[in-house]
């Protein structure tokens, strides 16, 4: 079980990483010969989806150190190509030819110098999301707001209107104490009341869709709406991991999400092995959050709001 205490730096994909052409199709064949060996298997299609994350971690970790390393070496020899131009610019003053040279190294550097600066400005954008103040400012301007929305200031009772806590505070104890003494409750009434005030009702094609399994297309869709440059989450895995091998990724996140609205879920292993758990400090009682099942949650979430979205 692993704690991962507050203000503590997170793993982040390199979006960088698939521009490189054979990168992109080193990580095709990975993650497509995993799928092919272990969806053959008996294992629980949770435990070999959350595997498949931890293996495309460790690869994009080892490409990415990989890539760092050859970006560091050619920026050497770049720096080594550019003093010696100078040297025989310094000896033929008016060269065009060894000008020419330069300024072409001095572009390749620049690019190099670039990509390193776009990956920086993103983790320092991370550290200062996770750790900065602005988080605490924007979360009590949130709890304002809140607080505004669910306090009563004023009621309306019999014409009147009333402002002192007090009687507010009485008026809604005499109106719930006369409520809940009514007696049953009359189903026909309360039908009524719906239809009357018009509250939204799903269509009874969007509860049939609701009941079926949830298709490829679906899933496709979901990672089609996915925006690009977004924070990922507790995986790391951005959204472009998604995109990009979204020809491999499709079958087997469709059978995990089956599988656990179906209910087929290991209780023993669940929490012992699977759930990633984060600790909130300063806190008078520990609040523990299980990220897998936040990020499931979220894939079936989102086929729910695009069921909305139709009706």
């Amino acid at each position: 079980m692993k704690l991962t205490t507050t203000g503590s730096f997170r793993w982040r994909m390199n979006d960088t990483l698939f521009r490189d052409e054979e990168i992109y199709k080193k990580a095709q064949k990975t993650v497509k010969d995993y799928f092919e060996i272990n969806l053959r298997t008996e294992v629980e299609k949770r435990i070999i989806w959350d595997a498949s994350k931890a293996v495309m971690r460790g690869f994009l970790i080892q490409q990415n150190s990989i890539k760092r390393k050859n970006q560091n070496e050619r920026k050497g020899k770049i720096l080594e190509k550019i003093k010696e131009g100078e040297k025989k610019l310094r000896s033929k003053p008016k060269s065009h030819e060894i000008l020419k040279e330069i300024k072409y190294y001095q572009v390749q550097y620049m690019e190099l110098m670039n990509q390193e600066i776009e990956w920086k400005i993103k983790q320092m954008r991370q550290k200062t999301f996770e750790s900065a103040d602005k988080c605490g400012k924007f979360l009590s301007w949130q709890l304002k707001k809140r607080q505004k929305l669910n306090t009563v200031t004023s009621l309306e009772v019999d014409g009147k209107i009333i402002h002192k806590p007090n009687e507010i505070s009485n008026c809604f104890q005499g109106y719930f104490r006369k409520l809940y003494a009514q007696g049953p409750v009359n189903e026909q009434e309360i039908e009524e009341f719906v239809k009357k005030h018009g509250l939204p009702k799903i269509s009874e094609q969007s509860r049939r869709i609701l009941n079926e399994k949830i298709t490829g297309q679906e899933i496709e869709g979901a990672i089609q709406k996915m925006q690009l440059g977004k924070a990922p989450g507790p995986d790391g895995l951005t959204a472009r991991y998604y995109k990009v091998l979204k020809e491999w990724l499709v079958q087997p996140l469709k059978e995990v999400c089956n599988e656990i609205l179906e209910g087929k879920r290991h209780q023993s292993r669940g929490k012992k092995h699977l759930s990633h758990l984060y600790r909130k400090l300063r806190l008078k009682r520990t609040r523990l959050k299980t990220t897998a099942l936040y990020h499931y949650l979220m894939w079936i979430t989102k086929f729910l709001r695009t069921l909305w979205q139709k009706d």
